[in-house]
């Protein structure tokens, strides 16, 4: 009996004992700024992530414009080209489509990559 009753007491004292300490510990919501779970909390990413792609885009959509310039330059792309928005929709338009490519789970990659080069020559070359 006596072992009981200390038995008791033991673990009176220790769920006791971690009330006290569970109380001091921050919920998550106060951590994280948000409930967790909520809406689009989990599904994105900030506004350092963002910037970081969107340079990595933008330095690409440089490469692409140096290449039509020198391809103008000999001969091979028409004058009248704008080249900073043709280089910008090829880089933009092809990040986006891989994107939602890859987000729909399709698997007919060898379609979209001829889909993406041939509408690029015909944007460029006209055909």
């Amino acid at each position: 009996m006596f072992r009981n009753v200390v038995l008791v007491l033991s673990f009176l004292c220790l769920g006791l004992s971690n009330l006290g300490a569970q109380s001091t510990l921050p919920s998550p919501e106060s951590v994280l700024g948000y409930q967790v779970g909520a809406d689009y909390k989990l599904a994105t990413y900030d506004e350092t992530v963002a910037r970081y792609w969107r340079g990595r885009i933008e330095k690409f959509t440089g490469v692409v414009i140096e290449r039509l310039e020198k391809d103008r330059a000999a001969g091979l792309v028409a004058e009248d080209l704008d080249i900073p928005y043709t280089a910008h929709w090829i880089v933009w338009g092809t990040e986006r489509s891989i994107a939602q490519h890859v987000a729909a789970g399709r698997t007919d990659d060898d379609r979209l990559a001829a889909s993406i080069a041939r509408s690029t020559w015909w944007s460029v070359d006209g055909g």
